[in-house]
């Protein structure tokens, strides 16, 4: 892990006011502390693919970042691992 990058990832959720939107409105630091480490950029931040919104997105594929309740992933992952690359976090 790159601890640098982590600290800014930590110190960019902290000033980022919440967002009343989908996947944002009960984000908790650590899940937004997550998705700036994976993606710095917060432009590919909740992006909507094939129907559903995405915690994040990269060159590499998608990211979905998940800290409770898993069986809610279950229809968003069937929808996109089958022409998607997802991490889940």
């Amino acid at each position: 892990m790159d601890t640098e990058l982590f600290e800014l990832a930590c110190a960019a959720s902290l000033r980022v006011p919440p967002k009343n939107s989908v996947g944002t409105l009960s984000e908790h630091k650590l899940h937004s502390a997550i998705k700036y480490y994976l993606q710095p950029d917060m432009e590919f931040h909740e992006v909507r693919v094939d129907g559903f919104i995405c915690d994040a997105v990269h060159e590499d594929g998608i990211f979905e970042i998940q800290t409770a309740s898993f069986y809610s992933l279950r229809k968003k992952l069937e929808r996109l691992l089958p022409n998607h690359s997802v991490t889940v976090v």
